[in-house]
């Protein structure tokens, strides 16, 4: 399996590397801190499986999530995050976008946008690797929300 992260927290990137490769059997796995290195990445590796952090640097704010859903600023937000998930599925190896924020309230945004599932950051490691495993054993893309807190 071919997984590209792109997380712009190195702390981030290197626990998810460390449950990737505890839980997988010999997973390909690249790295990605912003936009510009997530699509170049993405078009030569061709991954099966995309990590994405919904703050990752060059995505569009976060912060207007915040914002009233009519707000004109939000909607812009959220058709550009719609277009960036919607070009990474559209690559040649068709991955699977797993989106994961602090943010609780990106869960139904990214769900909707397009992500195939959602992940909380700050949870326990086990959170992503039953949402990997969902991916791993059907071979379809289920809409998963992992919502376990601490």
């Amino acid at each position: 399996m071919h997984i590209l992260i792109a997380d712009d927290h190195i702390a981030v990137r290197s626990a998810i590397c460390r449950v990737l490769k505890e839980e997988l059997t010999d997973p390909t796995i690249a790295t990605a801190i912003n936009l510009g290195e997530l699509f170049a990445l993405s078009r030569s590796l061709q991954p099966d499986l995309i990590l994405l952090d919904w703050e990752l640097s060059g995505f569009p704010s976060a912060i207007t999530m915040s914002l009233p859903p009519d707000d004109p600023k939000r909607r812009r937000s959220e058709q550009r995050r719609n277009v960036i998930i919607l070009s990474l599925h559209n690559l040649d190896s068709h991955p699977s976008i797993i989106v994961l924020s602090s943010h609780p309230e990106a869960r139904q945004v990214a769900l909707v946008g397009g992500a195939d599932a959602f992940v909380l950051k700050g949870g326990q490691p086990r959170e992503l690797f039953e949402t990997l495993q969902a991916f791993r054993f059907t071979g379809e893309k289920p809409p998963i929300s992992i919502s376990h807190e601490s």
